[in-house]
């Protein structure tokens, strides 16, 4: 892992300003960005490589200021183009000035909050509930969770095959634990604990 400036981020490769980012290579300034590769200035897209300010994509590439567009490619300003076109009007926009970032920065605030959102990000799951969860089973309550949490309530923070857990900030390979905080990977049956990184 080489990052700079993260918070929850596993699995990563030359990423800077990040939060709740893995399976991710060369991200900056994303949040909630999974399996994601170049991309910049974005939220809650998944899967998505060449692109900058998404919010809400799945499987793009090559998209520029555009939200919760579905396996699409050179989507500029959500008004789908043939390459070429994109190719120029990307071409256009003067993404080495930071004064012109801070100005699609504004503008991307706007998109945001213009569009239409999901009440949570849930997805791949089983009789769960929480927000920013993937694939889980019994996970109630439980926040930026993935691959595999299961029979969980109270979650936050990873929970990456969790197990039997309630109310811990769970990272991963957690198994039976109650009452926990700052927790590290591999830890089992441990119970009422602060900073814990070795339990067994």
């Amino acid at each position: 892992m080489n990052g700079l400036y993260f918070q929850i981020q596993f699995i990563t490769s030359k990423t800077v300003y990040l939060h709740v980012v893995h399976h991710s290579e060369f991200l900056y300034e994303s949040v909630n960005c999974p399996h994601s590769y170049k991309l910049f200035y974005s939220q809650d897209s998944y899967s998505c490589t060449d692109s900058l300010f998404l919010c809400g994509c799945k499987g793009c590439t090559d998209c520029f200021m555009s939200s919760y567009l579905r396996s699409k490619s050179y989507v500029f300003r959500n008004q789908q183009l043939s390459r070429a076109e994109y190719l120029q009007k990307i071409k256009l926009e003067n993404l080495s000035s930071y004064q012109y970032i801070q100005k699609l920065k504004d503008e991307y605030v706007f998109l945001k909050l213009n569009t239409i959102h999901k009440f949570a990000k849930i997805k791949n799951t089983i009789n769960s509930s929480g927000n920013n969860i993937d694939h889980a089973k019994n996970a109630k309550f439980c926040f930026d969770t993935s691959d595999g949490t299961e029979d969980c309530k109270f979650i936050f923070w990873g929970g990456i095959k969790t197990k039997d857990a309630y109310d811990t900030d769970a990272f991963s390979l957690l198994n039976s634990a109650y009452e926990i905080f700052d927790v590290g990977v591999g830890v089992s049956n441990c119970y009422f604990g602060s900073v814990v990184y070795s339990c067994a």
